[in-house]
């Protein structure tokens, strides 16, 4: 891909919502303005300059953080821009020693070698239903090759012990976890969980390499771990 077509692209597209931004919401230099080309970043650095290099998407943010007004969104850009290279890299975090760290590291050793998608869902969450549902033919096609497998990771509260049974077996969900309110909680405060579906990606050897992964994308996130699916997986 020709990244320097890319960056002309996002930067055209910045400058056209600068323009709205002060000519008809007359949004001006400050804080919520700030969060706005933040956003714009974010997105950018996700889907048109995931794959850019290190000095494109560095000449990209500093040209950002230039017209930013907060000392502090200054230092959110540059967080971005190492999580957008960590995720780029695939070099992923490190999982904490910590009672939530050594939870999760207990219920993702059986899958060591594999990268895995772990799906943090409940049977009472339409939308975690709706996501498990459409990728049923994927897992099956997949559930044994060496490459990656799936995880489903749920708790007694939000998912019921007869309606959650049922529903494994109906989705043959081959690796599941069921937990504990009390450890789940610990798992949503590792992660950040403020709602779900919220999927995660981690590495063969263990590491986190994505903590917010679009599993509704999944047919074309895939190739972006293994090349050798992206045409297949359709």
């Amino acid at each position: 891909m020709n990244f320097g077509a890319a960056l002309e692209k996002v930067v055209g597209a910045d400058k056209m919502r600068d323009s709205i931004a002060r000519k008809r919401l007359y949004l001006h230099y400050g804080k919520i303005y700030d969060v706005i080309r933040l956003h714009r970043v974010a997105s950018a650095f996700k889907f048109d300059l995931r794959s850019a290099s290190s000095d494109t998407l560095t000449n990209y943010l500093e040209a950002i953080k230039a017209g930013l007004y907060n000392k502090f969104y200054q230092k959110q850009a540059d967080l971005l821009l190492k999580e957008a290279l960590r995720k780029r890299d695939k070099t992923g975090t490190a999982i904490p020693d910590s009672y939530a760290g050594n939870l999760f590291k207990k219920m993702i050793a059986p899958y060591a070698g594999k990268v895995i998608f772990i799906d943090f869902w409940a049977t009472t969450c339409g939308p975690c239903i709706g996501d498990i549902q459409q990728l049923y033919a994927i897992r099956e096609k997949y559930k044994d090759n060496k490459d990656f497998t799936f995880l489903f990771v749920t708790s007694e509260d939000e998912s019921p012990k007869r309606a959650y049974q049922s529903f494994v077996k109906k989705q043959k969900l081959a690796h599941t976890v069921y937990l504990s309110n009390d450890d789940y909680r610990y798992l949503r405060e590792l992660f950040g969980i403020y709602g779900i579906p919220r999927y995660a990606t981690i590495s063969k050897d263990g590491r986190v390499l994505d903590d917010d992964f679009e599993m509704h994308n999944f047919r074309s996130e895939i190739g972006n771990y293994f090349p050798q699916y992206h045409s297949v997986i359709q």
